[in-house]
């Protein structure tokens, strides 16, 4: 046997490593490597050599040395444009083409590499429009999809093999109908011409890839997968309109005695082949991808040993079929895998150099294979859980692993100091955090059993917090904390059971996964307590006491994800969201203080419909612009009958959910409404700001110094309604779309009322 490319096996240092590598470029140049299953012996070897005039390769080492060098230094370059020659005549690809009648106006040419242009010329003497590329005579043309593209004789002077490849599957992807391949045949060689690569080097100085007729067909079909038809020696037809190719086997056929028709089956294609052969072995192909995502790298016949024999008779070999996989799925996924697994080991082998290395003998097989196949062996892998572990310990390593998480949805990073992290989420962080995680469970013992692990940035530092509740309630409470102090080696505890006050965790869905049972549940609830002011982002939270203390005096309680009236308030100057009290709702409106009627809801809905109007309208509003002025709130039954014209208590809203003798809603709308005015402000911004920041039902604007009437309710419709005085008096309402209430101004709504 020949040991080739020597060099690959000697370390960097060893005094023969230049050589080596020298006369491996110079023989890899020359395309001595080339067809490489059929050079491993040495008889075969030094036959090609000697046939390439390369005997001195078989001498002393210094007489090698210098034959090396004259040769390289004596290197000529190839110069491919000078294959390129005049013509008198159409070259034979396009006769094969005129031959079978595809010269006609009805197709349009492209000739790729079309050299000189003479080919181009003969066409437009025929009266047939042809267009060319060439990268030496036409560099500037441009590449254009044809149905016919005649790539004639280029791929023989290219000199590079993927290059020839990538040229062919260019053209043809230009080619709509056909594409014509030619070449030169190696009937035509000058044995004279030196040996180069797979090719010569001919006197010219340019490179020639001579082909048997039969290597040629070989090529194209490894190629482009498609069936090349031969029309001349060195001439094949590549049809891409499979049609046109029947088409033309059938004229070739017509003179010939036909006794009866004959049904042509096109030959599957490579896709075709690979997707049957997939759908038969699909379950067992499955069962191999899962097992090779599992592991993270390639498994061994006795890690797949349920399926490894009928494997075999389909594929041959295990290698075989894991390799079809990546021709079916790709390798993306592999990929994943295999840094996923990498990334384990890593924290597995750092969080043992942390507690003491055990020796490589000791692990077991699945693990031995692992370093293996990922690191090649255990002292790689050894060293590279040696920079892990010191990784942690740098403060900027460990903030940009925190922001990665953050970035992937795991965790709360909190303005860079912390990284608050629900323990089910430890093993999707990255591997830096994993270890930092892992260290501080060396001390700590299984911190999988808490709730949330805070991880400290710069401090070196790790919380370990335990809730009560902390599935189940909104507002679960702290029980115990542990901080873990890495560079110490020590633990403090903190029991606030007993020593200290247990405070809420506020914005838990911070913490949870989208997909956990009570997601959506907690968001709405912090949404809740957000609108109604009781917490708010960026600020500091409130102690359990002045919650509770808050939401007592606002009459509201926490049912489940809700946050609720309690029932009818004890008094009406109890808080109605942040700013108002449910008497300013009540007692507020012209003939209400004029007739001093009580005006007292009887339903407890209509309390609670207050409240939820304060909350999503009135609240926001007043954060914004500063205090409102209430022109009619909630109207009982009673001051209805007291109010003379100008309402509509079975539509307006204003009577809430109060009831009529009947047990039926006064307004089948339900919820509440109130008109307001910001004193001193254009009530038409105002209007638009409730439109753009807020849910409602119902909004109708009277004009820029009126007052708006505002409303919340089951529907929420968001309906928008323009009232305004025509010039006999009478009040013309008009329903707007919320788009062209916005894009409009005051004087302009003003122009459509006749």
């Amino acid at each position: 046997p020949i040991l080739h490319r020597k060099e690959l096996l000697l370390k960097p240092e060893h005094p023969v490593v230049s050589e080596c590598a020298e006369l491996t470029k110079f023989l890899d140049d020359a395309g001595m490597f080339f067809d490489a299953q059929r050079i491993g012996t040495k008889e075969i070897w030094e036959t090609r050599l000697r046939d390439a005039g390369l005997e001195w390769i078989f001498e002393k080492p210094e007489i090698r040395s210098v034959e090396l060098e004259r040769h390289v230094s004596s290197k000529t370059e190839v110069v491919r444009h000078r294959t390129a020659i005049s013509r008198v005549t159409l070259s034979k690809p396009f006769q094969c083409l005129e031959r079978h009648g595809f010269l006609d106006s009805s197709n349009s040419i492209f000739d790729y590499g079309c050299g000189k242009g003479d080919d181009l010329r003969g066409l437009e003497e025929l009266g047939i429009k042809g267009e060319g590329w060439d990268p030496h005579f036409r560099p500037k043309s441009k590449k254009v999809t044809a149905g016919i593209v005649n790539l004639g004789y280029v791929i023989n002077v290219i000199e590079d093999p993927l290059e020839r490849i990538e040229t062919v599957e260019k053209a043809y992807e230009l080619a709509q109908t056909l594409l014509v391949v030619s070449a030169q045949l190696i009937s035509e060689r000058n044995p004279q011409h030196r040996s180069y690569r797979d090719g010569v080097i001919t006197s010219r100085d340019t490179f020639q890839k001579y082909y048997s007729h039969t290597e040629l067909q070989e090529f194209i079909v490894e190629c482009l997968d498609e069936k090349p038809i031969a029309v001349s020696t060195g001439i094949y037809f590549v049809f891409k309109d499979k049609i046109a190719e029947q088409t033309f086997l059938e004229k070739r056929q017509r003179s010939m005695a036909i006794s009866r028709p004959r049904v042509l089956i096109p030959r599957p294609t490579q896709t075709e082949k690979r997707a049957a052969l997939y759908q038969r072995h699909e379950d067992l192909l499955e069962k191999l991808w899962q097992s090779w995502i599992g592991l993270g790298r390639t498994p061994f016949a006795d890690e797949v040993e349920e399926i490894i024999k009928p494997l075999e008779d389909g594929f041959r070999t295990l290698k075989r079929a894991l390799r079809f996989l990546v021709e079916v799925k790709g390798d993306e996924r592999i990929t994943e895998a295999a840094n996923a697994r990498i990334d384990d080991l890593l924290v597995y082998f750092a969080l043992n150099l942390f507690q003491g290395r055990p020796r490589y003998s000791q692990q077991p097989l699945r693990l031995q294979r692992d370093v293996k196949l990922l690191f090649r062996n255990h002292t790689n892998a050894l060293e590279q859980a040696k920079q892990l572990l010191f990784s942690v310990s740098d403060p900027e390593i460990i903030l940009k692993a925190c922001q990665e998480s953050v970035e992937r949805g795991i965790g709360y990073l909190d303005e860079e100091h912390s990284l608050t992290v629900h323990t089910s989420r430890i093993n999707d962080l990255g591997s830096e955090l994993r270890l930092y995680v892992g260290c501080a469970s060396h001390l700590y013992g299984d911190i999988e059993t808490a709730d949330l692990i805070k991880i400290h940035v710069r401090s070196g530092k790790l919380s370990v917090m335990v809730y009560e509740g902390f599935d189940e309630e909104p507002l679960p409470k702290l029980m115990e904390r542990i901080k873990i102090k890495l560079r110490e080696q020590d633990i403090d505890y903190f029991d606030y059971g007993y020593n200290y006050a247990p405070p809420y965790l506020y914005w838990k869905s911070r913490f949870m996964d989208p997909s956990s049972p009570h997601y959506s549940d907690q968001v709405g609830f912090e949404e809740q307590i957000e609108k109604a002011g009781l917490i708010r982002q960026g600020e500091k939270q409130p102690t359990v006491m002045e919650f509770d203390t808050e939401v007592r005096e606002r009459n509201l309680q926490i049912n489940g994800f809700q946050l609720v009236l309690r029932g009818i308030p004890e008094n009406l100057d109890q808080k109605c969201g942040q700013y108002l009290t449910f008497r300013d709702l009540i007692e507020c409106g012209d003939t209400r203080s004029e007739l001093k009627l009580e005006n007292l809801p009887e339903q407890t809905a209509t309390y609670s419909a207050l409240h939820d109007l304060v909350v999503a309208v009135l609240d926001p509003v007043i954060d914004y612009f500063g205090m409102i002025k209430l022109t009619y709130g909630f109207c009982s039954a009673a001051l209805s009958k007291k109010i003379t014209g100008g309402i509509a208590p079975s539509l307006d809203q204003h009577s809430s959910c109060e009831v009529k003798a009947t047990g039926k809603p006064i307004c089948d709308r339900l919820g509440a409404a109130v008109d307001f005015i910001v004193e001193d402000e254009d009530m038409y911004e105002v209007a638009t700001w409730v439109i753009q920041n807020t849910k409602f039902d119902r909004l109708y604007y009277y004009g820029a110094d009126r007052p708006i009437h505002i409303s919340v309710g089951p529907e929420n419709s968001e309906s928008i309604v323009i009232l305004r005085t025509n010039r006999s008096g009478r009040r013309i309402p008009r329903a707007v779309a919320k788009e062209k209430f916005l894009a409009a101004s005051d004087s302009q709504l003003d122009q459509k009322i006749p």
